[in-house]
């Protein structure tokens, strides 16, 4: 006999996706930051070539991935807290 999956198993289910999507991007966001302080330690301030290009690279992967990361976060917040659903994971 098969058992058929139960609220609480869809719960700890989705919870589990939203985690790891959580995990996911905190782990990205702590890498890019990582990078944009290595980019802004090693680059004179004074320089108008490449380390500032670099710099602006790294400024923007880290807005992005910290944005990301938000997203993550409020996604999984609403669905502990609040019950909600992100729409990309309700079952049709």
């Amino acid at each position: 006999m098969q058992k058929t999956p139960g609220p609480n198993r869809d719960r700890f289910a989705l919870e589990s996706v939203l985690l790891k999507a959580l995990s996911e991007t905190s782990k990205r966001h702590r890498e890019t930051s990582a990078e944009l302080l290595r980019a802004t330690s090693d680059t004179p301030h004074d320089s108008h070539s490449d380390g500032m290009l670099l710099i602006k690279q790294a400024s923007e992967a880290n807005r992005r991935a910290r944005e990301e990361y938000r997203i993550a976060l409020q996604r999984f917040t609403d669905f502990v807290a609040k019950g909600i659903i992100p729409d990309d994971l309700k079952q049709s």
